[in-house]
């Protein structure tokens, strides 16, 4: 009984890992581009003639700002799940808690005494967020009498390293397209601009994920390359996991 136990803990773990990588794999780029073509996003959304440039900028740094925790918000949901499986729900709740009440403070802080402006809620929010997340993994991680961090670490450097270069794949050429051939004062040339710089640079990730190795990408590859055939997909993706395993 014993046994059966520690194998049904050990599954969890890894498939907690496999699951918390997988978003982070998807998240990560979603926030970079929306980091990176801020200002185009606030002009599609809101159209130019609604906004002046300065209030665009504004909006646009805003945005910045809380784009630097959608991945922190977006694992946090896991996270908690994670605590539920396990029958903790006080974790989570009191987490929770703690996390608003501190960006309600450094919110107030940086508005009222230091005169921050606006975007400093976004700052406040994002801060707050990330720190929960560190926190509740290294909550989870005691909880659970700790993962593979090694493991956890190099992949998390690998998608880290792959999301920092494409950001310049992102960055350079709205930049070249913005100033030498598109108009972007028309929404159609705006939306061609966005859209030619996103596919440069969600495909530079998607090249280096898989040059570096990372599991996830392989996932994904193999579900493109193979989407007629769901068993085998499976199958595929079965080994990716179950090397992983092994390597434990």
């Amino acid at each position: 009984m014993h046994a059966r136990e520690s194998s049904n803990h050990e599954n969890f773990k890894l498939t907690f890992m496999n699951s918390f990588n997988q978003m982070l794999y998807l998240i990560l780029p979603i926030s970079i581009l929306i980091l990176v073509l801020r200002i185009p996003i606030v002009r599609l959304v809101f159209g130019a003639p609604k906004l002046d440039w300065p209030a665009t900028v504004l909006t646009g740094r805003t945005l910045a700002f809380f784009a630097f925790s959608i991945f922190a918000q977006a694992l946090i949901t896991l996270v908690y799940r994670a605590f539920y499986a396990l029958h903790d729900t006080k974790t989570p709740l009191v987490t929770g808690v703690l996390s608003t009440l501190f960006m309600l403070t450094l919110g107030y802080i940086f508005i009222v005494p230091m005169g921050m402006g606006i975007a400093s809620i976004a700052i406040a929010y994002s801060i707050a967020g990330i720190l929960q997340l560190i926190f509740l993994m290294y909550l989870l991680n005691r909880k659970t009498g700790g993962f593979r961090l090694p493991m956890l670490l190099l992949s998390w450097l690998k998608i880290g390293a792959s999301s920092f270069f494409t950001a310049f794949a992102l960055y350079i050429p709205i930049k070249l397209l913005d100033k030498l051939v598109f108009d972007t004062t028309h929404t159609l040339n705006l939306l061609f601009l966005t859209g030619i710089s996103s596919l440069a640079g969600l495909a530079l990730y998607l090249f280096l994920t898989w040059f570096f190795d990372v599991n996830e990408a392989k996932m994904y590859i193999i579900a493109i390359q193979k989407m007629g055939n769901r068993k085998e997909i499976l199958e595929k993706i079965e080994e990716i996991i179950g090397s992983d395993k092994e390597g434990a």
